[in-house]
């Protein structure tokens, strides 16, 4: 949390991943754990199925001063179909660029990379396209829980010039790019 500004961090929480974005609750759900730990941060709750409203500079001024974003869970194939090539995914890279962070869990690691896996079990893999925030790599979730190293190794299969990262249930990558090249710290129970 120190990392997006502590305090005085910005952060958007994006939710449509989620089965439960559009609910009437979905504030309360979404924001209600960040608003009960961080008291004095700015947070804001980013969310629509409306690719046309995406691409809307009034939609997408959150991020514009997010020192930190957290996608949610759910579905990856959602948040591409609300957010792929809109001004959203634009923005999401430059949060990254200007040193902000950009996090989440489940789907939310999923579509930080370019090629994303959105489905598959064991050697069988399906592929769709996610935001490229992880330049050149393919992430998968659930890995050691849900036993998808056969599957990341099938979509690496496809796409030799990647590298792939699993992580864990409970567990995350802090990656920074440094001269081009990232480095990992690996947080939480389990592996990546």
């Amino acid at each position: 949390w120190h990392q997006a500004g502590g305090e005085k961090a910005r952060l958007v929480v994006i939710s449509t991943a989620s089965g439960y974005a559009d609910d009437a609750d979905a504030e309360a759900r979404f924001l209600g754990p960040w608003r009960k730990d961080q008291p004095r941060a700015q947070i804001t709750l980013l969310h629509t199925r409306d690719r046309a409203a995406a691409d809307q500079a009034e939609f997408s001024a959150p991020l514009r001063s997010a020192t930190a974003v957290w996608i949610s869970g759910g579905d990856q194939r959602r948040l591409w179909a609300a957010y792929g090539g809109t001004r959203v995914e634009r923005e999401l890279l430059k949060v990254v660029a200007r040193g902000g962070i950009v996090a989440g869990t489940s789907a939310g690691a999923a579509i930080q990379s370019r090629t994303m896996i959105t489905g598959g079990k064991g050697r069988r893999v399906e592929l769709g396209q996610g935001f490229d925030l992880l330049p050149n790599a393919v992430v998968d979730q659930h890995f050691g829980e849900r036993k998808r190293r056969s599957r990341l190794e099938a979509a690496l299969a496809k796409h030799e010039d990647r590298f792939g990262l699993g992580v864990d249930e409970g567990t995350g990558a802090w990656i920074h790019l440094q001269k081009g090249k990232p480095w990992v710290q690996v947080v939480g129970r389990g592996e990546v």
